[in-house]
Formats: C-alpha cells, structure tokens, sequence
C-alpha cells in the first residue's frame, strides 16, 4: 500500500479468470473432476463464441453480477473472452481490468445455456445491453473457476 502522494509500487493491469466445464460422456481423471463443471448437455461450441465476442470493450455488466447496493459502476474493461474445446473440456477464458461478483460464473453459466439450447444468443444480448440486476441469468457452479493470472505494470 503506498502513503499518501507516494506512486504505488506496481498498478494491476488485468486479470484472467477461466472457467471449466467437463463435457458429458467424456472420460477424465478423478482429480480433474473435482476442478470442473459436470455438464448434462453437450454444448455448441458455435454458440460460446458467438456470446463471448460480444464481451469485449468496456462493458456494463450490471445483468450479469451480484446487486451490491450502492456499487454504482459495474463496468468492466474487457480486454479477452473466448471459449476453448480442449479435449475432454470447454473452457471459458477472459481477460479483464476487473471482475464483479459472481461475474464470470454467471457469463459462463448463462453462455452455457445458450450453447445447450435453453436461451438464444439474441436473448444473451439483449440481457447484457438491458443493463437490470433482477435479469434472469444462470450462474455456474463454483468449482470450475479458477484465477489464472494477475498481471501488473
């Protein structure tokens, strides 16, 4: 922590977080289970990337995180946000300035849905731009996300 009108030693510049989900009928190890979201559903990998295109740039993601009341700015600077098929996995990556409360369990939780079948991709965007904290979305479970990385200047 710096002292007043002292530059503190280094700034964060970003953070990434990902989020895995175990595809259904796919063989993994025990331990690797324990780290990851059992899926029921095959998803469309088609759809993540459409949903996770339209998280880049500065973005008010009020729809998507917990209502803390009184927290007035939700944006979030999005630098990256992309789905990966790896393997026995899909794994949701984003790089951003910040992350909001519960965030990135409901991004990928709610793309999730659409890439089963539950929710369109217009409706995806149409509650990002709605901008409402009572939005429906879906939240993942915890136990796949994982900090990756924090980067600093």
């Amino acid at each position: 922590m710096a002292l007043a009108g002292q530059m503190p030693a280094f700034t964060r510049r970003g953070r990434w977080q990902a989020s895995r989900c175990r595809k259904p009928g796919t063989l993994t190890s025990p331990i690797a289970r324990r780290f990851a979201w059992e899926l029921n559903d095959r998803p469309s990998l088609d759809s993540l990337k459409a949903c996770a295109t339209l998280l880049v740039g500065d973005i008010d993601f009020t729809s998507f995180c917990k209502h803390v009341p009184g927290q007035e700015n939700r944006h979030c600077l999005v630098h990256q946000s992309q789905w990966i098929n790896s393997g026995s996995f899909v794994i949701f990556e984003i790089e951003a300035n910040r992350f909001l409360q519960h965030l990135v369990r409901c991004l990928a939780g709610t793309m999730i849905e659409v890439a089963i079948g539950r929710m369109t991709e217009e409706r995806f965007g149409e509650i990002l731009d709605e901008k409402n904290s009572a939005a429906k979305v879906f939240r993942a479970p915890a136990r796949g996300l994982c900090l990756e990385k924090v980067s600093y200047a």
